[in-house]
């Protein structure tokens, strides 16, 4: 087995032993859903410059990838059965239960990369170690809990990431359509 490979193993034996029994603290953050509009984003990747301001790694959360004719924020979708939970071997990726968020206690990251293979998304990247440092990390979108509200959402002119009360958006939707379907039966155009 490679040095490298023994060494993270060991780190991460150590680690998930130190944190047993441990309750993880929620932030006292309050707010809704994370909601990504695939439909408004422009791409102008304003999101990504003010993601990257904002974080000490200077390495952005949040990607933006073209797809066919559209622009698709990638961030972390917050699986309800996460997989990078599951392979994390130090355990420093866990469900934060108050906010419903998968978060990550980078300290205690060892650079393994596992969730980054398992994430369906691609919402996790490497980040290579620095200088002083022993392992890399795997870097993913917390939705800066720590604020009250995500940088990244403040600089969307277009509204592609909001964060929104899921009961109110849905009732939303269910209201455009309401409209659209009645402005049909009546022979209107929009």
């Amino acid at each position: 087995m490679p040095r490298r490979c023994e060494e993270a193993r060991y780190a991460a034996v150590m680690m998930r032993e130190e944190t047993v029994g441990k309750k993880r603290s929620a932030n006292k953050v309050k707010r809704g859903e994370f909601l990504i509009s695939r439909e408004q984003c422009d791409g102008c990747g304003e999101c990504v410059v003010q993601c990257k301001k904002t974080l000490e790694s200077g390495e952005p959360c949040i990607q933006i990838v073209t797809v066919g004719e559209r622009y698709v924020p990638i961030v972390c979708q917050n699986c309800q059965d996460a997989p990078c939970i599951t392979a994390c071997m130090p355990g420093c990726r866990y469900k934060d239960e108050k906010h419903n968020r998968v978060v990550t206690d980078y300290k205690r990251c060892v650079g393994c990369w596992m969730c980054v293979m398992l994430c369906p998304f691609g919402a996790i990247t490497r980040v290579p170690k620095k200088e002083g440092e022993h392992f890399g990390v795997a870097r993913k979108c917390d939705g800066c809990l720590d604020r009250t509200e995500a940088p990244c959402m403040t600089v969307c002119k277009a509204r592609g990431l909001q964060i929104t009360d899921p009961n109110a958006y849905s009732a939303e939707k269910r209201k455009k359509a309401a409209r659209t379907y009645t402005t049909i039966i009546d022979g209107e155009t929009e």
